[in-house]
């Protein structure tokens, strides 16, 4: 009989082990990088936030996992940006589930350009547009720590805000011609016209998989030299060979072009991602290269 006891409490200490190792379900989940951000921001330690596309890994041609769809479907939330940029959301995802696509709940100012409407996330104010929306989602998820999710999410709005507030400061006061040359893709429009900044891009298109002809390059060397210009954004999580061989083009005129990254926070390194970097750091990146360009 006591072997018995031993045996049954044994079968329970064991079932009690693998269920506490048991790793949790995730209860608020987010496509790519901005929202995803927006989300740990205001939930920080009382939800279970997690990501589809992975750290460092394009967004555009990315193609979730079985894995990545059993966890979708278990979640309490599911956040995506658009149809149009989430392309697989729509064939693979349960629409029974709690889901919000952002690009029908934001306010898009410049909807007339398509790489803008496509990147609205890239418009610091549809970004703090988007915290908003998300926090009510949240609360409806956890209306009991209403005020903790509400706290948190103004003081990210008011960071937000405040380098919204310096960089329009400091395009006021600039005399600079407010100009970017951009060896990447067209993927930044709505901070182009949130700022009034005219990023003349390598590749005209938004799409990632547009590649750059030579007569592009043509151009925008001649663009840089015709402006003696000294500065050469990049794109975030690409190796800059193209910019590399522009800015060594430009030397045999003695032009030295420095490199600048100019963010459009699609998504971080994985480092980036283990050290917690926020929009709001991307942000003030980019507001630190900015005025070192135009000063």
């Amino acid at each position: 009989m006591k072997k018995n006891l031993y045996t049954i409490l044994f079968i329970i200490l064991i079932s009690l082990t693998l269920t506490s190792c048991k790793k949790k379900d995730a209860d608020l989940v987010a496509s790519f990088y901005p929202h995803y951000d927006i989300l740990k921001n205001i939930s920080k330690d009382k939800l279970k936030v997690d990501l589809v596309v992975p750290f460092g890994c394009e967004v555009h041609d990315f193609t979730p996992t079985p894995k990545d769809i059993e966890m979708i479907n278990k979640s309490k939330l599911f956040v995506y940006a658009s149809d149009k940029i989430d392309v697989w959301v729509k064939d693979l995802i349960n629409t029974n589930i709690n889901y919000v696509n952002l690009s029908n709940e934001v306010t898009i100012e410049f909807s007339d350009d398509i790489g803008a409407s496509i990147h609205f996330w890239t418009d610091t104010l549809v970004f703090v547009d988007m915290i908003d929306i998300l926090k009510d989602e949240i609360i409806k998820i956890d209306p009991e720590n209403a005020d903790f999710y509400t706290e948190n999410a103004n003081n990210y709005k008011t960071e937000i805000l405040a380098l919204h507030d310096e960089l329009v400061s400091f395009l006021n006061e600039t005399t600079h011609e407010k100009v970017i040359y951009f060896a990447g893709h067209d993927a930044l429009g709505g901070f182009s016209h949130r700022y009034n900044i005219e990023i003349n891009s390598l590749i005209e298109h938004f799409s990632p998989e547009a590649e750059q002809t030579i007569r592009q390059i043509e151009n925008i060397i001649s663009a840089l030299r015709e402006t003696n210009t000294e500065y050469l954004f990049i794109e975030e999580l690409t190796t800059p060979r193209v910019a590399e061989t522009i800015r060594r083009e430009l030397q045999k005129d003695n032009l030295d072009v420095t490199l600048l990254e100019l963010h459009g926070y699609h998504n971080i390194s994985l480092n980036e991602g283990k050290r917690g970097v926020t929009y709001a750091d991307l942000l003030r990146q980019n507001i630190k290269h900015i005025k070192q360009a135009f000063n």
